[in-house]
């Protein structure tokens, strides 16, 4: 099985918005192509990766993809998600 960072890093690619639930938000936001005054250096097009720590409602995204992809239930994909959020939580609280 593929672990569960690869596909929030997948679907963070694809979508401005990815849920892991109980967790927290990942959102991406775009960000312009510049070009620096002074030294005329150009920047691309990209992206800024931000958390939100208050977003928890489970969208279903992150299941969806996992239950696709590894041929398992949507409960049993959300059973996962559950696991791998307290693994993180209780590592964060070391």
């Amino acid at each position: 099985m593929k672990n569960i960072e690869s596909y929030i890093s997948e679907l963070v690619g694809n979508h401005d918005c990815v849920i892991v639930p109980g967790f927290g938000a990942f959102i991406a936001q775009p960000t312009s192509a510049d070009i620096h005054p002074i030294t005329h250096k150009f920047t691309a097009p990209g992206r800024t990766l931000g958390f939100n720590a208050q977003i928890k409602v489970n969208d279903g995204l992150l299941a969806s993809e996992i239950s696709v992809n590894e041929k398992i239930s949507f409960n049993d994909a959300n059973a996962l998600i559950d696991e791998f959020v307290k693994k993180i939580s209780s590592s964060l609280s070391l």
